[in-house]
């Protein structure tokens, strides 16, 4: 499964706010995908950091 925070998707070549905190769309599906593989969720990720957390956590459930 992959969603706009793939970043080989949607979102590549997307500029990220490196101060930026992940939004809430963000939060709630990387609390939901680490949850499900039993992952420590991090809510102190930057925007970029969560996109890249939720790619990497995508390729282990797929």
């Amino acid at each position: 499964m992959k969603t706009a925070y793939d970043i080989n998707g949607p979102a590549r070549g997307r500029t990220f706010d490196p101060q930026a905190r992940m939004t809430e769309a963000q939060a709630e599906h990387l609390r939901a995908l680490s949850e499900r593989l039993g992952e420590p969720f991090d809510g102190s990720l930057s925007e970029r950091q969560a996109a890249r957390r939720i790619a990497a956590l995508e390729e282990i459930a797929d």
